[in-house]
């Protein structure tokens, strides 16, 4: 007999939920015996232990070669809470179905997603081993064993463990990050700064008193940095023999000479004072170093105040939407009236996610209108694009109207896209926030800023990402504000720019990071390049400068719809939609 091409979609019960994937497969099994059953989860075997993590919560797919009313069976069992159905236009419904090739895309993205995209900063649950059962956050990657070395903090003391990523559970990735990088760099500069500070054998204590905001650092310093006596270990090392003797004949000069051939002595300390001293260069170093000092407080009084605001997450509504309505099994479901609930589901579930995750973020959904600004400069932009006009899906409006139910804010303009409402978020009433821009759309990369980074989420076989200024640039060669004059250079296929012939992101890049901009490009001799490549750009230029214009992001006026939380009539309302509303409330309305 031929296997059928179609899964039936199960719903499983709360039982379910982080549970062994084969004890669910078997227990299906259990009900129908013969049963071609997939359950999407990765299975990892460690010795005697397994580590398992699912790629879609709450569903597994059983293969159709019954009659409908056979799979009634497996309604109400210890892991499946139903079979899913559809709703034909007489009413009747019907088992809800994907095909195999739905099943393929799953079973590739499993493979991907074995190692969870953990990476530093992330908190784990350790799910394998003596440190089972215990929560620790990633310190440090080891690509080549495959492996990560966790913090763990016991009772008495913390402990760094390197343990194989099968061993780990992602519980929470770390949006902030690079914060704290930041932070720790700031904290390098201040031990530095502190040491130098600290070397009164030469008299610096008289320095101190010339600038009085050093007092003020002094406070906060300690607050904030910890390991001061590691450094001042590391300088007492030195031989200071010959500091102290230089000291001493400093005193005798005049006060000018004398701090600038202190300042020399203390810029190198393990340089030959002697000769140092017979530079007597006219060095501004201690202004210096009170303008970093004081650079240091204004960074780190930011971060303090950065702390006392949640995360704002900027969702770019549409995408979401659109890539819910594709995913399989989604777009298929509908409730008792007929109605497609597809791309509400996967929204509303999808938006339930980040709020888990960034527990105390402030959401933003932003919504396309349209995109007739753009198609007045240029008429080809997103032609290879399906129009949506006049036929938008069942779930937009709805969307806008329920999310301020969970409390969840929301921001549009009908005459512009949403990408440039996201910008006019972020550089507007959202400016000096920590914010975190949801979408995979790469125009939105030229917003990232130290406050600003964008996630973009694992579709089909790539894997989450977070920007921030440092991995656009590992990735782009230039600055985020530059992204948009190498995708001018480039084009960008998805919204149907032409780039120049023949110049892909490399060459692009690499003319970028030789001249700086689109214009200083174009007024160059473009050394460097070949000639058909030194043709064709110049054969391009009025539509590179087009390109700049089209992608670039402008700062618009926009509506918004406030959040108006209501958990009862939130419940009413996906019960109309026949939608289960616990995974989701729980996530706005925790108890």
């Amino acid at each position: 007999m031929t296997a059928s091409s179609e899964w039936v979609v199960l719903e499983l019960t709360s039982k379910a939920e982080g549970e062994d994937p084969d004890i669910v497969l078997a227990s299906i099994r259990h009900h129908i015996r013969d049963a071609e059953v997939f359950v999407p989860a990765s299975v990892i075997k460690r010795g005697d232990d397994k580590v398992y993590q699912y790629l879609v919560d709450g569903y597994a797919f059983i293969r159709h070669k019954h009659p409908d009313t056979h799979y009634s069976r497996l309604e109400d069992t210890k892991y499946v809470q139903s079979a899913l159905y559809t709703f034909t236009g007489k009413k009747e419904k019907k088992l809800a179905t994907i095909c195999s090739e739905d099943i393929e895309k799953l079973r590739s993205q499993i493979k991907v997603e074995v190692d969870q995209g953990i990476e530093v900063g992330d908190t784990v649950a350790i799910t394998s081993g003596a440190y089972k059962h215990i929560s620790a956050v990633v310190r440090e990657e080891i690509p080549e064993q495959d492996s990560v070395m966790v913090q763990i903090k016991l009772r008495s003391t913390d402990r760094l463990v390197t343990l194989p990523r099968g061993f780990l559970k992602l519980e929470q990735k770390s949006p902030l990050v690079v914060y704290r990088d930041r932070f720790s760099s700031i904290a390098t500069w201040t031990k530095m700064a502190r040491t130098i500070i600290g070397w009164s054998e030469v008299g610096f204590d008289k320095v101190i008193d010339r600038f009085q905001g050093f007092s003020t650092w002094e406070s906060w310093y300690s607050k904030y940095v910890s390991g001061y006596s590691f450094l001042h270990g590391y300088y007492t090392q030195l031989d200071l023999t010959d500091v102290r003797q230089r000291a001493s004949e400093l005193e005798t000069l005049d006060r000018g000479t004398r701090l600038r051939r202190f300042v020399d002595a203390m810029k190198n300390p393990l340089s030959d004072l002697k000769t140092v001293a017979k530079n007597q260069q006219e060095l501004t170093y201690l202004d210096d170093v009170q303008n970093r000092v004081w650079g240091v407080y204004s960074d780190l009084k930011r971060l303090d105040q950065r702390q006392d605001h949640p995360v704002n997450l900027v969702v770019d509504g549409t995408q979401l939407f659109i890539r819910c309505l594709e995913a399989p099994g989604l777009g298929s479901l509908t409730d008792s009236q007929g109605r497609s609930t597809g791309g509400v589901v996967g929204f509303l579930r999808s938006l339930a996610s980040y709020k888990k995750r960034f527990s105390d973020s402030e959401i933003y959904v932003c919504w396309d209108g349209t995109s007739q600004r753009r198609k007045t400069m240029y008429e080809g932009y997103k032609a290879n694009r399906t129009s949506r006009s006049g036929s938008l899906p069942f779930g937009w409006e709805w969307l806008k109207e329920f999310l301020p139910l969970l409390g969840v804010q929301q921001a549009f303009a009908s005459d512009e896209e949403a990408d440039d409402v996201i910008a006019s978020l972020v550089r507007g009433p959202l400016k000096g926030h920590p914010n975190v821009i949801i979408s995979s759309d790469r125009d939105l990369l030229q917003l990232v800023t130290d406050f600003t980074h964008q996630l973009c989420p694992a579709v089909g076989s790539g894997k989450e990402k977070l920007y921030d200024e440092a991995l656009v640039e590992a990735e782009y060669g230039v600055s985020p504000s530059h992204v948009v004059h190498v995708r001018a250079l480039s084009g960008d296929t998805s919204d149907n720019i032409p780039g120049v012939p023949n110049f892909g992101l490399k060459t692009a890049t690499k003319v970028l990071k030789l001249y700086g901009t689109v214009d200083k490009v174009l007024a160059s001799n473009l050394a460097g390049l070949g000639k058909a490549q030194v043709t064709n750009l110049r054969k391009s230029e009025r539509q590179i400068r087009l390109n700049l214009e089209l992608l670039r992001l402008y700062d618009v006026s926009f509506q918004q719809i406030r959040s108006n939380p209501d958990q009862i009539e939130a419940e009413a309302r996906l019960k109309g939609l026949d939608i289960k509303s616990d995974p989701i409330l729980a996530a706005f309305f925790p108890i």
